[in-house]
């Protein structure tokens, strides 16, 4: 299992080019873009779950109750996800719009999850996690595991 953290332009453009292991997306935009438009004939893209939050590194709630930051419901989402495919898959692309924050903290929990080196992430001053980002996705993984509810 690989994780590859992108920024949007570049996952849509792999998604014209990388035809070679099969992969699943984890999209993130903010809550004003358009959705990313990957590649609908790569049929190495298994699935797309796609999030809409900006990168806001405490959880915000709007006037009308929704979340402005990840909220608890997209980390579920993202564990799910991550279950269903874990096995199935040889990589998982996490972006976000330019690929540093909130992609790097869902990036990094997922790979904890699986046991995977975290130096990449560490080691690579590209990166600057959104920490409420990689809390909210590696406590729902620890919980979904401690609970033994695979997808």
């Amino acid at each position: 299992m690989n994780i590859k953290i992108l920024s949007r332009t570049k996952a849509v453009k792999l998604s014209y080019t990388d035809f070679e292991k099969d992969k699943v997306i984890i999209s993130i935009k903010d809550p004003w873009a358009e959705k990313a438009q990957f590649n609908g004939g790569n049929g190495s893209i298994k699935e797309i779950l796609y999030l809409s939050f900006y990168d806001i590194s405490e959880e915000t709630q709007d006037v009308f109750g929704g979340y402005n930051s990840m909220s608890p419901d997209d980390a579920r989402k993202i564990a799910h996800f991550v279950n269903k495919w874990k096995d199935k898959v040889d990589i998982i692309w996490v972006h976000c719009e330019v690929g540093v924050s909130r992609s790097a903290g869902i990036a990094m929990a997922i790979m904890e999850y699986l046991n995977m080196d975290l130096t990449p992430i560490f080691e690579n001053p590209t990166y600057c996690p959104n920490m409420l980002c990689y809390e909210l996705t590696q406590q729902t993984l620890t919980d979904l595991q401690q609970a033994g509810n695979d997808v």
